[in-house]
């Protein structure tokens, strides 16, 4: 509002089904009022709701206004404006499974959500294997784009069909897309990008060397790479004599294979607990895991001898 400034008025409400021919409002039904001061340059900003309980201007009427100061003074009616629709809230669709970016070995489920304020009654996804750029039908891949039909429960959506097996699933990238509908109409879409990945981690001994001959252990270490993939979880190590084929548990020997836990740091990896001793052969097995369970492994075989035979 402008006006005098400094001024206490009332400002009075009226719907009407359309304005006037000169496009200000006339009062065919009153919504109510509302009091405002306007400030030292004459403006007041408000906002009004109608004080009259079921007064309320419909979609497509128009509101307009009259101001009243307290010397009984009254305005001409302002300029109408029309009532526009409620904003229709937005149609939505997520993934929930898998995430977006997310490394797998295979797909386990393939599940969302979407807005059920939208009436949607239908969504499809796609699968596509970006590598040959084929799409999952449900049995196996091919060139041509397949919707595979979803199941739909309180804002949640599943796939309930065959996922793809792990021969049709090389490693690499895959896009999954979801469409919802409301009737015939497409109304929103979702994506995410997931990668496959069945490749163990690079594993290696730094100390000792294969082959070679030691007076006694002094340390057991080595380097793990993960060059891409979901990340390195841990490294193993396996220690077993060749003389009798018992294994080291980190204190004595035992008949079962026991795996032992090293300390990882970035990608070097070693034992800190304590090491077998003894004159003998041995064989030393790394295995490295990643974040999936895939898994690399690198064995040495070394000789401790600590005595020398005199003639």
């Amino acid at each position: 509002y402008n006006g005098l400034p400094n001024t206490n008025l009332r400002l009075f409400f009226y719907a009407r089904a359309h304005p006037s021919t000169s496009s200000y409002g006339e009062g065919q039904r009153y919504m109510g009022f509302l009091d405002i001061k306007t400030d030292a340059a004459g403006n007041v900003g408000f906002v009004f709701k109608s004080s009259r309980p079921g007064f309320t201007a419909a979609p497509g009427e128009v509101i307009a206004a009259t101001a009243h100061n307290p010397s009984f003074g009254t305005s001409e009616f302002s300029r109408a404006v029309f009532v526009g629709p409620t904003p229709t809230p937005e149609a939505t669709i997520t993934f929930v499974t898998p995430r977006d970016g997310e490394y797998l070995r295979a797909f386990k489920s393939i599940s969302g959500r979407y807005n059920q304020s939208q009436g949607i009654n239908r969504v499809e996804l796609v699968i596509q294997r970006r590598a040959d750029k084929k799409y999952f039908t449900g049995t196996g891949f091919r060139l041509t784009s397949v919707r595979l039909p979803t199941e739909l429960s309180f804002g949640k959506w599943v796939y309930r069909g065959t996922l793809p097996s792990e021969a049709d699933l090389p490693e690499g990238q895959y896009s999954l897309f979801a469409v919802a509908y409301n009737d015939l109409t497409r109304r929103a879409t979702a994506a995410v990008d997931v990668l496959v990945d069945r490749s163990g981690p690079r594993v290696s001994f730094v100390a000792p060397q294969d082959g070679q001959e030691l007076s006694a252990f002094s340390s057991i270490a080595g380097r793990a790479v993960e060059d891409a993939g979901s990340g390195l979880a841990r490294v193993e190590l396996v220690i077993r004599r060749r003389s009798d084929g018992k294994y080291f548990s980190g204190s004595q020997w035992v008949e079962a294979s026991v795996r032992l836990p090293t300390l990882i740091d970035g990608n070097n990896w070693r034992y800190n607990g304590s090491l077998p001793s003894g004159d003998d052969q041995y064989v030393l097995t790394a295995v490295a895991y990643d974040r999936l369970g895939n898994r690399g492994d690198a064995t040495i075989s070394v000789t401790v001898q600590a005595t020398t035979t005199t003639t």
